[in-house]
């Protein structure tokens, strides 16, 4: 249903009738296949190289969360795209340590290399050490990822990783 704003009377709209002289705009916006994934506990695995589209931050208050292993030294770029696709989603992304509470890094309106500046968020990350770390994507206004944002819409989300500098154990050569 919806209000008719001149008179304030409730309108009625039954599936498959026809209306007309009204203007309304719906939201059929649905949650995604990957739900629920709302908590690091019920994260959806990933990898590196990985990539999802017709993901989405549904309802209003939806957080999604992704769990990846990544080594000591590893580097992990993750690009969300939301804007540039036509999406009214204003992105924040963040990446928590192996607990899932603790915030080791987040972006905003941080585009990825070689993307015009928008509200669509761009984060890369070192892995300190070797485990399961979460990202999660969120909308504005919840830096903290407990379902405080603003937004709702559609996104893609791409994983891409780099070793980190090679270290080689043992003694210095003591040729001279």
């Amino acid at each position: 249903g919806g209000c008719d704003p001149t008179t304030g009377t409730a309108i009625q709209v039954t599936v498959g009738s026809t209306v007309s002289g009204i203007d309304f705009a719906l939201d059929l916006q649905e949650p995604d296949l990957l739900e629920p994934n709302n908590s690091a506990t019920e994260a959806t695995s990933v990898a590196c190289e990985d990539s999802f589209t017709d993901v989405s931050i549904v309802p209003s208050g939806d957080v999604d969360f992704y769990g990846i292993l990544l080594s000591a030294g590893e580097v992990l770029s993750i690009d969300i795209d939301a804007e540039e696709l036509g999406s009214a989603l204003d992105s924040l992304l963040g990446i928590f340590d192996s607990d899932g509470t603790t915030l080791l890094a987040s972006s905003d309106d941080d585009s990825a290399p070689g993307e015009s500046f928008s509200v669509d968020s761009y984060l890369q990350f070192t892995a300190g050490v070797s485990g399961t770390y979460f990202v999660a994507v969120s909308s504005f206004g919840d830096s903290n990822f407990t379902g405080a944002g603003s937004s709702v819409g559609e996104y893609t989300i791409s994983f891409q990783c780099q070793a980190g500098p090679v270290r080689l154990a043992g003694r210095p050569s003591t040729n001279t």
